[in-house]
């Protein structure tokens, strides 16, 4: 992220209400709905159904927005089709308001949704979802004017996830962050970002706090780019460090914990080479929270996606991301591929008809958690 009110209008929003009901109807295709080696692939065919329902409004300067989306998801061809079938619910409600000198925004936001669990045993062949509940409440506040010679972003983040089963990996999580930016140039600025993060497992021993520093440049609206890439470094610093990861509960609690330092970035290039075209660069390096594969992982991501513009009504995506995941406190380092295309039509103002192709590549130094998955999909979604 860039920090200021980037992409938004200042002033006084029009005093309008919108109310956009849609709902949307698919099938997919998953080759291996597990992630698991060869031996123990499944795959399914899978019906969709997902209804939404949005309301926005504004009051002077503030924009309030609410929503609900779901995906109802019924399996066909597995060993064991009801205990895939899941439901998936995203309730949120915000507010935002953006003048010449600052804005904000406050979002509070409720997701059901479901993994594998494949984490509670390796050699299990029967790998059925578990569900889980997030609850979180983010918030930002920018100072400073767009066109400002500095600008200040402050961010804060309060979550809760809960599983149904894997009870070892339930955790509460606090974060604050700030970016500082100071305009060197007509439309680029110098950037310095930190923050903290605590994770407080309920039901293990693997709490840990996690802080970073990183430095760098933005820019915007140059040659048709924009962009932001930092560079600097974090810290993992676990509770517990060289202390085994246990849990009385259900779910993974593998490897030890175990305390890191080591460098972090961020990049991210936008580039329109024509109107119709749309390059987005992307990379980041830093550590992350693992669910109980060892304390923590650290992740490297390269991405890449070009999006074009066919016609008024046609829009193509083609993305490309390739990583490595370096797993501390157990031995386990996975290599990362994908790449996905999706097509959509635009068949009529409130009716778009979408397909897309998705492939994932795991090569892990584990065998087992090796794995390749196609999956592929072809969704109606109505505007009502």
């Amino acid at each position: 992220s860039t920090g200021g009110q980037d992409g938004e209008t200042e002033g006084v929003f029009a005093g309008n209400t919108f109310l956009y009901p849609t709902v949307g109807v698919g099938i997919s295709t998953d080759d291996n709905i597990n992630r698991t080696s060869t031996a123990q692939k499944q795959s399914t065919t899978i019906y969709h159904l997902r209804p939404a329902l949005g309301i926005q409004s504004s009051i002077n300067a503030t924009r309030l927005v609410a929503g609900y989306d779901g995906d109802y998801a019924k399996y066909s061809g597995t060993l064991f089709d009801d205990l895939y079938n899941y439901d998936d619910h995203h309730l949120y409600a915000g507010m935002a308001g953006y003048g010449r000198r600052g804005g904000y925004n406050l979002t509070a936001d409720y997701k059901r949704g479901h993994n594998s669990k494949s984490g509670n045993s390796i050699s299990d062949p029967l790998r059925r979802f578990d569900q889980w509940d997030r609850y979180s409440l983010q918030g930002s506040a920018y100072l400073g004017a767009r066109e400002a010679r500095i600008n200040l972003r402050l961010d804060g983040l309060l979550q809760a996830k809960r599983q149904d089963l894997l009870k070892s990996i339930d955790y509460d999580t606090v974060a604050l962050g700030a970016m500082f930016k100071l305009r060197v140039g007509r439309r680029s600025y110098g950037v310095f970002e930190g923050g903290w993060r605590r994770w407080n497992f309920l039901n293990s021993n693997a709490d840990a706090d996690r802080y970073y520093a990183r430095f760098g440049i933005s820019w915007e609206a140059t040659a048709k780019t924009k962009g932001i890439l930092s560079y600097g470094t974090e810290s993992y610093d676990p509770a517990n460090p060289g202390v085994a990861i246990t849990s009385g509960e259900a779910g993974p609690s593998f490897g030890s914990n175990e305390k890191t330092k080591n460098s972090t970035w961020q990049g991210s290039i936008d580039w329109e080479i024509r109107s119709r075209d749309l390059l987005r660069l992307g990379t980041y390096r830093g550590s992350r929270n693992s669910s109980g594969t060892g304390s923590h992982s650290i992740s490297t991501r390269y991405t890449t996606s070009w999006t074009h513009d066919w016609s008024g009504r046609i829009r193509s995506n083609l993305g490309y991301m390739a990583g490595t995941e370096d797993y501390k406190g157990t031995d386990r380092n996975d290599d990362l591929l994908s790449y996905n295309l999706d097509i959509s039509y635009k068949f009529r103002r409130n009716i778009l008809l979408r397909g897309y192709y998705i492939f994932e590549e795991i090569d892990s130094n584990v065998e087992l958690r090796s794995y390749d998955r196609n999956r592929a999909g072809f969704f109606f979604e109505w505007e009502l």
